[in-house]
């Protein structure tokens, strides 16, 4: 793992605000997402199946963004990421935000692996991390 996988990671982030979908240029074809411990998604085997659900949180907003607090370089090709996303309800002037934490891990530039955690402990841990 290198620094350069942590701004591979900052660049997809800022890729995802700016266009509103994941840089497919950024991830492994057979990408893996973990996102069980949020309400309403679950495990996926291929972009496109997460995309699915992703898309319908997203669209619940009529301003969606991802902030990033912290991007760490983990171990094992892993970058550790505290985020906050959230933005403006749809149909409403009301905004809220979700604090979750990120793991990525890189093989050869690419993401092969998206772990999202909303226990920063449990997160850190499967970057190879500590508090």
């Amino acid at each position: 793992m290198s620094q350069e996988d942590v701004e591979r990671a900052r660049a997809g982030y800022e890729y995802l605000n700016r266009v509103g979908e994941p840089n497919r240029e950024l991830l492994d074809p057979q990408i893996t997402f973990d996102a069980i411990g949020l309400p309403g998604f679950g495990s996926y085997r291929s972009l496109d199946a997460f995309l699915t659900d992703w898309l319908a949180y997203r669209d619940t907003f009529d301003e969606w963004r991802i902030e990033l607090e912290e991007l760490v370089e983990g171990r094992g090709g892993r970058v550790f990421v505290s985020t906050r996303d959230g933005g403006r309800v749809k149909g409403s002037d009301r905004e809220v935000f979700q604090r979750a934490f990120h793991v990525q891990e890189f093989r050869a530039g690419k993401v092969v692996r998206f772990r999202l955690f909303l226990d920063r402990s449990k997160a850190l841990e499967a970057a190879g991390l500590r508090e």
